[in-house]
């Protein structure tokens, strides 16, 4: 009896070193002899075969097992099954082989009681995060617990997966979980084990793990830098206690605010793809300015030479054969078209008019109204790419239409404060614009709004002398 004791336990020492090898033929062998070895557990830890498959990325044993009877959703000690495991350490081919089998995404841990979206963010492995997302979307999950609640499911501590990924200083991961549906304003219901307290957002736990990164991405999802936790602190508090001082400085109340990424809106949701990626660019590189302004001692932005934006007499200097420009900024190309009145702007120019800088819930109130096109005042029903135009003779080269976006802005800065930028009025700076020649102005034909290039070189004076009387 004894020896038959330490036959199976060499068989299942045998197995568990023949599956961490990745040698497919033993594996084969031993389960042929003895098949029961695909179900049974191992040590004292009760991990199956799976556990070892999955934790070691051999999909091709765990499909081999699976076919020779083990359980997909096998509990070891702890309640984890071969899925956390999967997720836990970024094996993608075994996390597909398991998924394909019906592995439950919606199973419990018994010690931390985390699901295995949550083991994924806390690890930062963004494509075993983004495919569960996408089983996720699948009718197991939306017609029991739903979508959003099950990215936004808190483990014994209260902790969302975005709070996990926050204080593992994943911003990746944090992006990805922020684009489907988590709430950056979700709280931790308990203390459990984290130190910070209840009542603790993602920007707390960001602010604890010290990435100035991931504080950085939730502040452009209207991340609250004010709210405090059960304990009384603030975001900007938890970063000081820890000495994490960058994430401290873009913490700071008395600091202004970054731009946010204007969700609430419902033509946000329908993105064109193209138009989502220039918008996201151009939202990056605003909040990297405005960090740089921070870190600056509140300072302007310092430019390079060749990124210095123009000054505000002359932005279309140099611009005569270049493409269209955008009618707000005048420094950039126009690169989104709003529908349906079909008018253009740069992508910054759309940023600055769709977003907030007040950062709240990301949530729009009933009183709250929506942007309307600057140019006619109609609804903004989507965001487009817009059509690329080319005007420039041939020969010439064409730059890329996002390569200085963060100048839009300092542009757009310098006519909303003509004091500061040494500007005397707007109708100076027009006549310096319509002296250049040629840009793009609305149409009054039958209303369209829709943007034309006029040659103003050879129209008459008198528009330029009602302007200068002005």
């Amino acid at each position: 009896m004894g020896t038959a004791a330490s036959c199976r336990k060499d068989a299942k020492r045998d197995l568990i070193l023949a599956i961490g090898e990745g040698d497919l033929q033993q594996v084969k062998l031993l389960l042929n002899h003895k098949p029961e070895l695909a179900k049974g557990g191992v040590f004292h830890s009760a991990l199956s075969p799976l556990h070892y498959a999955a934790s070691h990325g051999q999909p091709d044993v765990l499909l081999l097992l699976l076919e020779n009877g083990a359980m997909v959703d096998a509990s070891n000690s702890f309640k984890q099954t071969p899925l956390m495991l999967a997720c836990k350490n970024g094996r993608l081919a075994c996390l597909e082989r398991l998924l394909e089998w019906g592995a439950n995404v919606l199973m419990f841990d018994a010690y931390y009681e985390r699901t295995c979206l949550h083991y994924a963010a806390k690890s930062g492995h963004l494509h075993c995060l983004q495919r569960i997302a996408n089983a996720a979307q699948g009718p197991t999950v939306s017609e029991t617990w739903g979508f959003a609640r099950f990215i936004n499911v808190r483990d014994g501590s209260g902790a969302t997966p975005l709070h996990l990924a926050a204080r593992a200083q994943h911003s990746e991961a944090v992006r990805l979980l922020l684009s489907n549906a988590a709430l950056v304003g979700a709280t931790t219901t308990k203390s459990g084990r984290s130190s910070l307290g209840l009542g603790s957002t993602p920007l707390h736990f960001a602010a604890r793990g010290g990435s100035s990164e991931c504080v950085k991405e939730l502040l452009a999802w209207g991340a609250n830098r004010l709210h405090k936790n059960s304990h009384g602190h603030t975001p900007f508090f938890i970063a000081m206690k820890f000495h994490n001082k960058r994430c401290a400085a873009l913490l700071n109340p008395s600091t202004a605010e970054p731009l946010v990424w204007p969700s609430p809106w419902k033509f946000m949701s329908n993105l064109d793809p193209e138009a989502k990626l220039l918008l996201e660019e151009a939202l990056a590189k605003a909040n990297d300015a405005w960090e740089n302004r921070i870190f600056a001692g509140g300072n302007h932005f310092q430019y390079n030479e060749e990124e210095k934006p123009a000054q505000p007499g002359n932005p279309m200097e140099d611009n005569e054969d270049e493409n269209e420009l955008c009618c707000i900024c005048f420094e950039h190309e126009c690169s989104i078209e709003i529908q349906d009145c079909g008018h253009q702007m740069c992508a910054g120019c759309i940023l600055s008019l769709c977003s907030h800088k007040k950062a709240n819930t990301g949530m729009a109130t009933a009183s709250t109204l929506a942007p309307a096109c600057p140019f006619c005042r109609g609804n903004i029903e989507r965001l487009e790419r817009a059509p690329l135009k080319i005007l420039e003779p041939k020969g010439t080269v064409v730059e890329d239409e996002d390569k200085n976006l963060s100048k839009s802005c300092a542009y757009i800065n310098q006519l909303n404060n003509p004091v500061e930028s040494g500007c005397s009025s707007g109708s100076g700076n027009l006549i310096g614009l319509v002296s250049k020649g040629s840009f793009r102005l609305l149409t009054s034909a039958r209303g369209s709004g829709r943007v034309a290039d006029i040659d103003l070189s050879k129209e008459s004076c008198s528009d330029h002398e009602m302007i200068g009387q002005q």
